[in-house]
């Protein structure tokens, strides 16, 4: 099917604009980083502030949305959000008898996949963040190890060679999967059940010693944070979930109890002695707790998979499938090895397993550009394995101990047309989308191309060939997210560098591999696009795959002109030329016409047509219509009706003297709304500059000022006060227009600043209690921001620090800091959001510590408060040619609004020039005022509908100026009718229809974006609306 270009990227911004339209999540932050080392990142916790707020977020179960946002730290000392739930990992009859072990996962808020877990146990801690980076992890169990704070660390490994062997793998495959594998579409996609499978976890005396604190609680604490990291990914890519059984705690050993025998044994060392050992795991468990694993009978089963942590060994070891694992403490191996006993082998392209993969993924860690995930093709083992039954032994325990119906919506995936034909060597775009689509959903394209012999990624290899012509990967698979659904093959980066392959380092080997080649021969090109819904309880996952062919005669296109800088002036002929490369055979590629898409961005996106459907001859001469100045643009000529492309080498640079302008036809709006009421109203914006200009606007709600402390007359505003240790004549924080000094130079400022400087007082002054108190302010409700331009060069050990508090001081929140690494030589602008704080008295203080070293200080200037009010939304975009004119919406809610006169503004800004616009919106909430039906509209008018977007219901308002015979249809994105809302005559005046979400059989429709049109007379007009789950 051929899917509406833009369409899916509209969406997901809309969905993401909807949190700013009905508030924001407030986010929570308790870890102050103290430092980088080799080993990680160090952070101070304030563990009872966390403990006290996690006692508030929703278990898993409940199936509603989180409100409750934890920032968490990583091992590269930066920080990323996540919304919060409890969950469970252990038996229910284990947590009656250990009550203070509690689980959460969170889930990104940047991005729905990433993931974060936190077990807590009194003042012990266990944890994990996963981003887009390596895996990060941390853990504390006692207040002692808290005092120097928390390690925040990355596990590694050496080699990949040393990480993991599988074991009784007869499941190695090639080319050919078995049936139910490999297909169009997964025969069983993830999400349709919630498969629980009982786990035994046994923890050497000298594990309990390393990774916990050696007593058996303390191991169990370890284990439930294990579990709930394995859990995090296992639940989201493959709905399975493991559950700690009822009698852990006797598999915790220490040393007062220590290991069986069976665990000390020597075999030769290394893999031998590991060998060995998992080969008793599950005669030491049946003995120790009872039968279990693929050797017991459903009747007697108390354990489904059992795992061996232990030191000393160089790696892990995993039955390929099989009930049991032996492996180090470390969570990245033992997420590895888990999916193993499911029954995936690696996925790595220098392996006999499935050899989808160049690397990136959990089952081939051989470079991480996806973190910690699974490609589908391992995903598919395990679900096959779960739904039928092993190739040997007794396979029944696959099947899990328990299944719950969890009735999610599985998303359809939807893709372009199969079987065209691209050139060789030549850049290409595959973009899909998904029936429904979901801000939480996240995607992301992976080869499904495995090949009959291994090959190498290292294009230095001489073991095996460096990639394979005809067949086998060609990338690696990538992060998903929620703009995941087009890849751009190589990445635009890459090409925006005149390169046209990706490279990144092994970093188990140290070689820099290939991540991403073009195909280079004639072949079959196998690609498949993956959806993730990302539920924290059970998500679900389905792929669908794309076939296309490669013409190993033609290409590589190539755009030949504006291979160095070029200037463009609006109106000037221009002419571009490219490499036909015989792509124009009606009989290969057959691509007969092109188009010209130019960047005003510098290549972050491509959306300015400069002319379609030129015939593809190699050479276009033409003249360069309207188009905003740009100063590093760059050109695109793609296929008119495939899918490659290629981009000049050089920055091209628009030249447009045609002055534009900006203005609102209104510039002033009174509005009058009852309480409750929610309205969409539409203002249009103008351009009446010169010939040839061109506007490109986008609109958002003005921040009204509440304060602005420039020090601009040489003192302290009212109210202020500083406080300091130092001696000397300028201590702690002063104004003036120039402190720099020897060791601390600040650029000229706009005149007056406040700074502090420590070189000011020598190497022997007290520099550490430098702060800048605040008088009181109260804020309103709205969203709250503050900014402020610093001076900060770090280098001397210092760090500058924003604290607030809401009682006077007695306890206080950092709420902004910079440390040694953050400094800049210039002036920089910081905003930091208060939202949280809305309606609440506070005082704020700057801080600047020079930590007991010396030479060092900070400057700020324009100390700035800003209100959004909440009631108030607007997000639209467009461009606007010579005397042009284009709408833009604003809505109004009046829901948390008293009676009484409220103003606010609508900034209308050029996103290229110097040019902005506001519209005054005065807005007076009336309880007394209804619909006055009997005023006739002097136009017809289809408004956007409110709340946009919505659940359940929504409401599509019109205006009849006259009676007319009105057909109002809602559609989806196929351009289905899903509902007929109106097909009758109606009398002029105001219309109001509510849509619920149903279609015309009365059934709820699934989440996505709809719209609606009305014919109503002369009048046809459409408008977009978003339905949310």
């Amino acid at each position: 099917m051929n899917l509406k270009k833009g369409i899916i990227a509209t969406l997901i911004l809309i969905l993401q604009l909807s949190t700013y339209i009905f508030g924001e999540l407030t986010k929570k932050d308790f870890w102050t980083l103290n430092g980088k080392t080799s080993e990680g990142s160090n952070f101070e916790l304030l563990l009872t502030s966390l403990k006290d707020v996690l006692r508030d977020v929703p278990h898993v179960s409940e199936k509603k949305p989180s409100e409750i946002v934890i920032v968490m730290p990583t091992s590269y000392g930066q920080k990323v959000s996540f919304k919060f739930y409890q969950n469970n990992v252990i038996h229910p009859n284990l947590e009656k008898k250990y009550p203070n072990i509690q689980t959460y996962v969170g889930i990104g808020i940047d991005n729905p996949t990433h993931r974060s877990t936190i077990v807590i146990n009194g003042d012990r801690i266990v944890g994990s963040v996963e981003s887009d980076k390596d895996p990060s992890f941390f853990k504390s169990f006692s207040i002692q190890d808290r005092r120097n704070g928390i390690m925040v660390y990355s596990e590694t490994v050496n080699s990949q060679d040393i990480i993991c062997n599988a074991k009784n793998s007869n499941v190695e495959q090639n080319r050919e999967f078995p049936d139910c594998m490999g297909s169009d579409d997964p025969c069983y996609p993830a999400g349709v059940e919630l498969v629980t499978y009982r786990f035994a976890g046994m923890l050497t005396e000298a594990v309990t010693n390393d990774a916990a604190d050696g007593t058996v609680e303390g191991g169990l604490t370890w284990l439930a944070g294990a579990i709930a990291y394995v859990n995090a990914m296992y639940v989201r890519d493959v709905t399975f979930q493991l559950q700690i059984i009822e009698n852990n705690d006797e598999l915790i050993f220490t040393d007062s109890n220590p290991a069986p025998e069976a665990f000390n044994q020597d075999c030769g060392g290394g893999w031998g002695d590991i060998g060995c050992e998992l080969g008793v795991v599950d005669s030491v468990l049946d003995s120790r707790i009872g039968s279990g694993g693929w050797d017991s009978v459903d009747e007697e089963r108390v354990w489904d998979y059992g795992g061996l942590f232990d030191l000393g060994y160089p790696g892990g070891l995993a039955y390929v499938p099989g009930p049991t694992s032996a492996q180090l403490p470390n969570l990245i191996i033992f997420s590895h090895e888990v999916m193993h006993n499911f029954g995936s082998p690696h996925n790595y392209c220098g392996e006999d397993g499935i050899r989808t993969s160049l690397g990136g993924t959990i089952m081939t860690h051989r470079v991480n550009e996806t973190s910690n995930m699974f490609s589908t093709h391992s995903t598919e083992w395990a679900l096959n394995y779960q739904e039928s039954t092993g190739p040997y032994g007794n396979g029944w325990y696959h099947n899990g101990y328990s299944t719950e119906q969890t009735n999610n919506i599985i998303p359809e995936v939807l893709l372009p047309e199969e079987g065209i034909t691209i050139p060789a060597n030549t850049p290409y775009i595959l973009e899909g989308s998904s029936d429904p689509i979901n801000e939480d959903y996240t995607y992301n394209w992976e080869s499904n191309d495995t090949a009959d012999e291994q090959y190498s990624a290292d294009p230095n290899s001489t073991d095996t060939p460096f990639l394979l012509p005809d067949q086998g990967s060609l990338s690696v698979p990538v992060f998903p997210h929620r703009e995941g659904y087009k890849r751009i093959f190589p990445d635009m980066d890459v090409l925006l560098d005149n390169e046209y392959e990706k490279y990144g380092p092994n970093p188990y080997t140290g070689v820099n591999q290939i991540l991403e080649k073009l195909p280079f021969a004639s072949r079959e090109m196998n690609m498949r696009l993956v959806v993730r819904t990302n539920d924290p309880y059970a998500g679900s996952l389905n792929h669908k795959n794309l076939k296309f062919f490669v013409d190993g005669d033609a290409g590589p296109f190539r755009v030949t002109s504006q291979s160095d800088s070029t200037v463009w002036e609006v109106g000037s002929e221009q002419t571009i030329t490219w490499d036909v490369a015989n792509t124009n055979d009606v009989n290969g590629v057959n691509c007969q016409a092109v188009d010209f898409v130019l960047s005003l961005n510098g290549g972050d996106s491509f959306d300015f047509i400069l002319a379609e459907n030129v015939p593809n001859t190699g050479s276009h001469t033409f003249n360069i219509p309207p188009i905003p100045p740009v100063v590093y643009g760059r050109l695109m000529v793609k296929a008119s009706d495939n899918i490659f492309f290629d981009i000049n080498n050089g920055t091209v640079t628009i030249l447009n003297n045609n002055v534009p302008s900006l203005v609102v036809s209104e510039s002033v709006v009174n509005i009058a709304l009852g309480n409750d009421a929610m309205e969409t109203f539409t203002a249009e914006v103008t351009n009446d500059g010169e010939e040839g200009s061109v506007v490109s606007f986008i609109t958002y709600p003005g921040q009204v000022p509440m304060s602005d402390d420039s020090f601009s007359d040489g003192t302290l505003p009212t109210g202020w006060s500083t406080e300091t240790y130092a001696e000397c004549d300028n201590p702690g924080w002063f104004i003036t227009e120039d402190a720099s000094s020897a060791y601390f130079t600040v650029p000229q400022g706009d005149g007056f600043y406040i700074a502090t400087n420590d070189d000011e007082c020598g190497g022997n002054s007290d520099g550490s209690n430098d702060k800048l108190y605040t008088n009181g302010i109260s804020l309103p409700e709205g969203l709250i921001e503050l900014s402020f331009r610093r001076f900060f060069t770090g280098g001397f050990g210092q760090t500058f620090h924003v604290l607030i508090s809401t009682d006077n001081w007695e306890n206080y929140t950092e709420i902004f800091n910079l440390r040694e690494w953050d400094g800049s030589e210039e002036w920089v602008k910081e905003t930091v959001r208060l939202h949280e704080y809305a309606g609440q008295s506070v005082e704020l203080a700057f801080h600047s510590n020079d930590n007991g070293n010396w030479a060092s200080g900070v400057a700020l200037d324009d100390i700035k408060l800003g209100m959004t009010p909440f009631w108030i939304s607007s997000s639209s975009e467009g461009t606007i040619q010579f005397q042009g004119v284009e709408s833009f919406n604003f809505s109004l809610s009046t829901s948390e609004l008293n009676d009484g006169e409220y103003s606010a503004t609508v900034v209308i800004e050029d996103i290229y020039q110097s040019l902005s616009d506001t519209l005054l919106v005065n807005l007076t909430v009336d309880g007394s005022l209804g619909v006055d039906k009997d005023v006739i509209p002097e136009k017809f008018t289809l408004y956007q509908n409110y709340p946009n977007p919505f659940n359940p219901s929504t409401d599509i308002k019109f205006s009849l100026p006259s009676t007319e015979r009105v057909h109002l249809v809602v559609y989806d994105l196929l351009g289905n009718v899903i509902r007929e809302m109106v097909n009758e005559e109606l009398n002029a005046g105001m219309h109001t229809y509510k849509w619920i979400g149903e279609n015309q059989n009365g059934s709820m429709v699934s989440a996505g974006m709809y719209f609606y049109k009305i014919k109503a007379g002369p009048h046809t007009h459409t408008k977009k609306m978003i339905l949310l789950k």
